[in-house]
């Protein structure tokens, strides 16, 4: 089963190198070009998304408040925060940027690899 990732990015350069990049690694992907359209693609695809890569900067809402609400919304759902400056993740994992690509793909993997962690 190929797994499925949301990536929600402002920066259309960037998010069209990460799509492009998962694809090419055959991952399913889709994408949204802000916070609100990001929790649009997770309410339409319930229980299909498997982790979010969102940025930290981002128009509508910010990057940590999507990644909390889509923890809420699928409990147990993974979350990569990507941020060109520091922010405290609070919780999510994190990827400082720039990022090489391949360190991209590792911390993809190894969070896919995870088990999830199901809130009581």
């Amino acid at each position: 089963m190929t797994e499925t990732i949301l990536v929600v990015d402002d920066d259309e350069a960037l998010r069209t190198v990460i799509v492009e990049v998962l694809r090419n690694k055959d991952y399913c992907v889709l994408e949204a070009s802000d916070g609100e359209r990001g929790l649009e693609a997770l309410m339409d695809n319930p229980g299909r998304i498997d982790l979010v890569i969102v940025d930290w900067e981002l128009p509508k809402l910010r990057g940590l408040e999507v990644g909390k609400l889509a923890q809420l919304c699928d409990n147990g759902l993974k979350v990569l925060l990507i941020s060109g400056h520091e922010p405290d993740p609070r919780g999510l994992a994190f990827l400082a940027k720039p990022f090489a690509i391949d360190k991209l793909l590792a911390t993809v993997a190894r969070l896919l690899a995870e088990p999830a962690k199901v809130n009581a």
